[in-house]
């Protein structure tokens, strides 16, 4: 029989005290076979951000996920708008630009919101594929030896005429995303590539673009072009 100091028996009945109350806390925490509560649970409306011109329609769409972020199925979905103004929301999700400004949609789910943030433009004004986003690609990565000419890596031609195509909604050879996915940045690979951010194909490992001398501000022009839908403009 091993022998225990009073002290250190203390200790252990002083741990095994408490352990019920830690173990309800980490259970509470996660929410395991005692259901999160209202409070750990929110709710996310996609896309967030949308660029969009007045008269143009786009469809959101929204989940309520509980605290391990599992979606939770069957809830009714109310759907609002801040300015009716700016932009309109029908019961369905489908938002319409009405005149330039930018105003919040709401998602309400069992009395939980998520927002989606919807700016109108003129026509005119909409980031542009032409004006604002092709000549970065030119500069920057249609070069001699990256992705322009008769055999560029991954046969992805960055040039002007081709860009479009090779772009939205292609996938990406590294991961399982498209390079271009229209009003989703986060689910646009060529901005983890810009950003330094992408993977060697079959491999994981991080790699960056020697000598890629983009701007934060040429990343950000981008990045709003797809938030406005990627439009071939």
């Amino acid at each position: 029989m091993v022998n225990m100091s009073p002290y250190r028996m203390r200790r252990r009945l002083s741990w095994r005290a408490r352990s019920p109350v830690t173990l309800a806390l980490a259970v509470a925490a996660v929410g395991v076979g005692c259901g999160a509560g209202e409070r750990d649970t929110r709710v996310v409306v996609s896309p967030d951000t949308v660029i969009i011109a007045g008269g143009t329609v786009i469809d959101l769409s929204a989940k309520k996920l509980d605290v391990l972020g599992h979606a939770i199925e069957n809830i009714n979905i109310l759907w609002t708008t801040m300015d009716s103004m700016v932009a309109t929301v029908s019961a369905a999700g489908r938002v319409r630009g009405v005149t330039p400004g930018t105003t919040s949609v709401l998602a309400e789910m069992n009395g939980r919101k998520g927002a989606a943030v919807v700016s109108v433009m003129n026509e005119d004004q909409l980031p542009s594929l032409s004006r604002d986003v092709q000549p970065i690609l030119t500069s920057r990565c249609a070069t001699a030896g990256c992705h322009a000419g008769p055999k560029p890596p991954f046969h992805l031609d960055l040039a002007r005429g081709g860009s479009y195509t090779n772009l939205v909604n292609a996938p990406a050879v590294e991961l399982k995303m498209k390079l271009v996915t229209p009003y989703l940045p986060r689910n646009s690979y060529l901005l983890f590539e810009l950003r330094g951010e992408g993977r060697e194909p079959g491999t994981g490992i991080p790699h960056a673009h020697k000598g890629l001398q983009i701007t934060n501000a040429e990343i950000a022009a981008i990045r709003n072009w797809i938030l406005a839908g990627a439009n071939n403009n």
